[in-house]
């Protein structure tokens, strides 16, 4: 994709309650810097409320068969807290030939883990073309 690097790291750990993470990053090859939303997307408020409407949605899929599968799990919405994607969170993105993703942790205990959701949020060129800053890295992608 010209310079853009898009990289996960995977952390995996093993033991008792096995645990990982991915860190991801996405660098311009021109210049070796890190990109940040702020430097790759304009009207970070919407986009993030974009992301945060799509988040709610797995939320409720979550509970939902949370519910189900545990219908003696008491109160399994303090698993989320008031946990929410916020502007800070869209730094942790991902971008491929189809679109970007965003990430989100959301930092479940090690015994409800099973339960988490992914916290990747997809969205195509199309769909946040409206957001991508002129000039920046990822212009070309949307033009």
């Amino acid at each position: 994709y010209g310079r853009i690097l898009s990289v996960n790291l995977n952390i995996e750990g093993i033991g008792a309650y096995p645990d990982g993470s991915t860190k991801t990053v996405v660098v311009d090859t021109s210049s070796g810097k890190k990109q940040t939303a702020s430097m790759v997307f304009t009207n970070l408020y919407a986009l993030a409320a974009m992301v945060r409407t799509e988040q709610q949605k797995e939320k409720q899929e979550t509970l939902a068969r949370i519910r189900k599968e545990e219908p003696d799990a008491d109160e399994p919405e303090l698993l989320f807290g008031d946990r929410s994607f916020e502007i800070t969170d869209l730094d942790d993105f991902a971008v491929d030939g189809k679109g970007v993703t965003f990430h989100y942790d959301y930092g479940f205990p090690h015994v409800a883990k099973a339960y988490e959701p992914s916290g990747n949020f997809f969205f195509s060129w199309n769909q946040v073309k409206r957001f991508i800053k002129s000039g920046g890295l990822l212009a070309p992608m949307v033009h």
